[in-house]
């Protein structure tokens, strides 16, 4: 799991194709997402944004992206994020699927709380002062050299 600090590990442009394509070839294998445990859930989930990160799945720091650089940190906007999750995971879910992903996310506690002990963040929209809920989370070394600059459009909001 590259995504986080202690987990790093180098993988050239191929490999990490190859994982993307072996990952969309086992989606009829995966087992169906209401009979996983939430840390199953939560690791299936780090899983799809480490792929999302590394493969460019996903966009980052555009208008319309779920995930964000602040900090030098992952911000991962909820719900949008742990819907599109469950959307592609396809398997097994239904409409309030993705709480159970938020619940995963939060049973693995690898998500950095604020300083008030909340596990959603808040970030403003600079331009349109509209906030943003997500989970903040810390990037190995390898993702932070793909994703090197930070959302400038988002400040982090204290609390």
């Amino acid at each position: 799991m590259n995504l986080f600090p202690g987990f790093e590990q180098s993988a050239p442009i191929e490999a990490i194709q190859e994982g993307v394509e072996t990952a969309i070839e086992k989606q009829e294998e995966r087992q169906a997402l209401q009979t996983l445990t939430p840390v199953e859930i939560g690791s299936a989930f780090f899983s799809w944004v480490e792929t999302s990160l590394k493969g460019g799945i996903h966009p980052v720091n555009t208008r319309d992206a779920f995930f964000h650089i602040i900090d030098g940190k992952l911000f991962i906007v909820s719900p949008t994020a742990m819907r599109t999750f469950v959307d592609e995971y396809e398997v097994g879910c239904h409409d309030e699927s993705y709480l159970d992903v938020q619940d995963g996310i939060q049973c693995m506690n690898r998500h950095i709380k604020t300083a008030s002990g909340r596990n959603l963040h808040v970030v403003t929209v600079i331009k349109s002062q509209n906030p943003i809920n997500g989970y903040l989370v810390a990037l190995s070394d390898e993702v932070k050299r793909i994703h090197t600059t930070n959302n400038t459009a988002l400040m982090m909001n204290e609390g």
